[in-house]
Parts: structure tokens; C-alpha cells; sequence
């Protein structure tokens, strides 16, 4: 009896599997969404920073633009000079200006602008941190 029982469940559980790997691969089919492969191709040229400074909320977007051609490579300020010429001669687009711009940031903090509500025993300057 106990044998018909624990056969009898794995006969199901097989039959089970074939099912559902059967809707799975029929699923893949209708469901299947096309992409084009040079995305990924420019993907990997850019420098995985997803900082956000093209425009894009990452390099992924950015990557799907300049593939459209929405964009100019250079919006990408992170990328070298080099990788952004790459990118452009596999596109087949003109490049555009492309300076290399650096951040300057000041910092606006101190008491004058937030309230006193804890003794901060930490670094006392903006330079120092």
C-alpha cells in the first residue's frame, strides 16, 4: 500500500512538471518581447555609474536612447573621451561636444540653517569630511 502511494505521487508530480513546463514554454512564446542586441553591446561601453548626469535614470535607459538615437553619446560626462568616440563610430552618429565637466559642490549647511537638537562631537568641516 505504501508503495502504490509514495509511485502514485510521483506519478503525479511528474505529470504536474510536464504541465507546467509545457504552459511555461508556450507562455515564453506569446510573451516574448523583442530587443534590440546592440543595446546590450552599448551598454557594456558605458561605465556602469548609473549617476543619473545624462538625463537617464541609469545607463540602461541611456544605453536604449543613443540606440533610438534620441540622445548624443556625449551626455555621458562619467565615460572617457575614447569609449565615447567608440560608442558613436558603432552607432554610426556624429558625436557632439563632448567637455569633461566637473562637479562643484559648497557646502550650505551649519546652524544658521538647521536647529540645534544634538552636541555633534564629529569633524567640524566640510574640507575635513
Amino acid at each position: 500500500m505504501a508503495f502504490f502511494d509514495i509511485a502514485s505521487a510521483a506519478a503525479f508530480m511528474l505529470c504536474l512538471g510536464i504541465a507546467l513546463a509545457f504552459i511555461l514554454a508556450i507562455a515564453n512564446r506569446k510573451l516574448y518581447v523583442y530587443e534590440d542586441p546592440r543595446i546590450d553591446e552599448v551598454e557594456e561601453m558605458l561605465p556602469h555609474a548609473n549617476c543619473g548626469a545624462c538625463g537617464k535614470p541609469g545607463c540602461r535607459p541611456f544605453a536604449e536612447a543613443l540606440v533610438k538615437g534620441e540622445v548624443d553619446p556625449a551626455l555621458c560626462t562619467p565615460n572617457s573621451q575614447d569609449m565615447t568616440e567608440e560608442i558613436a563610430a558603432f552607432l554610426g552618429v556624429e558625436l557632439g561636444d563632448h567637455t569633461k565637466r566637473v562637479a562643484r559642490l559648497a557646502c550650505a549647511g551649519g546652524a544658521h540653517v538647521a536647529y540645534f537638537r544634538a552636541e555633534y562631537s564629529g569633524l567640524k568641516s566640510c574640507r575635513a569630511a
